[in-house]
């Protein structure tokens, strides 16, 4: 069974190849560097970094 592209002309031979293409449209379509309101206007990158950054300053717990 074949899929028709929703971007390109044509189909995909593949579930894999779906997947690629949904995965690389996603990538692309959506701008990782505009800022959201629900991010308190931090784009989703720089939200991340500061995650991350709040994250490594967390004590780490050995049981």
């Amino acid at each position: 069974m074949k899929t028709e592209l929703l971007l390109h002309v044509g189909v995909f031979t593949s579930l894999a190849e779906a997947r690629l293409e949904v995965a690389y449209s996603l990538d692309t379509y959506f701008n990782l560097d505009r800022r959201h309101s629900a991010l308190g206007y931090r784009s989703p990158h720089q939200f991340e970094a500061d995650l991350f950054h709040h994250l490594s300053w967390l004590p780490v717990r050995h049981e």
